[in-house]
């Protein structure tokens, strides 16, 4: 990992039952039926913010255009188990959220792959499917399986939500709201990060059959069109960092972040 220098900064901590930033609305969309109301919230120099309600329920979403894949580096944090308010302390990171799904063992659950070393096989899965990699050219890309040419980071995780500009059907056991954390790619190869929660209850969120067509709701507000799209690790393992000039958001998270997505300033 690239060397890290303590910064300072006004975390504003996001507080989900509260007014969430009123100053910076922007927009307004309405639809005709009350219960489906979509919100362009603004943008916080990067950090595209929209509100919607499904179902009489309403969710936050927060993505973040990756501008330069250069930039972007994972951290294992499967050994140090340190909270994301620790880590954008003691790191240079612009943008942090959190990464794949780890095993009880705190194990990685399938392919790790960090600066080029290979730090857990792949492991075919039917829930984690899909394969986040950044090849030694910075192209993103959400596959099924491994690429073969040479990758500077990838992580295993799932299921994958789009694929070739189609959303995916997905079915699971027990499905249940959480928060969601979630990575897609555009067909110019551009990568977005980004996390949705319920406004009433910071942990909870969409059921996860739910989330491709929230995507695209989120996507159309901010004229993005997917080409694949994929779930990352979500409920209490979930996080999200982003900090510019004196204004920041920190989602925080209850449990352990396995691994940490990074875009360093």
């Amino acid at each position: 990992m690239a060397k890290t220098k303590k910064v300072f900064i006004g975390l504003f901590v996001l507080v989900i039952a509260s007014l969430l930033l009123n100053a910076s609305v922007q927009t307004k969309k309405e639809v005709k039926n009350n219960s489906e109301d979509t919100q362009v919230l603004g943008v916080e120099n990067k950090l595209l913010i929209s509100e919607l309600t499904r179902d009489g329920i309403t969710y936050i979403s927060y993505l973040y255009p990756v501008e330069n894949p250069n930039s972007l580096v994972l951290i294992s944090n499967l050994d140090e188990q340190v909270t994301l308010r620790n880590f954008v302390e003691s790191s240079n990171c612009e943008f942090v959220i959190n990464g794949g799904f780890y095993s009880t063992t705190f194990s990685p659950i399938g392919y790790l792959l960090i600066d080029g070393i290979e730090e857990n096989p792949y492991k075919g899965n039917v829930l984690f499917n899909g394969v986040l990699s950044i090849n030694g050219i910075d192209t993103p890309r959400i596959t099924r399986s491994v690429p073969v040419d040479p990758l500077r980071l990838a992580i295993q995780t799932g299921p994958i939500l789009y694929e070739n500009g189609k959303s995916l059907e997905v079915v699971i056991e027990n499905d249940k709201p959480a928060r969601r954390s979630f990575a897609l790619i555009t067909g110019s190869n551009n990568l977005y990060l980004g996390i949705i929660l319920d406004t009433d209850s910071s942990f909870s969120g969409p059921l996860l059959a739910k989330l491709p067509a929230l995507l695209n709701i989120i996507a159309s507000e901010h004229q993005i069109e997917i080409a694949d799209a994929i779930n990352l690790d979500g409920g209490t393992a979930s996080g999200l960092f982003y900090t510019s000039e004196d204004k920041g958001e920190l989602v925080t998270e209850l449990s352990t972040i396995g691994t940490f997505i990074c875009v360093e300033k």
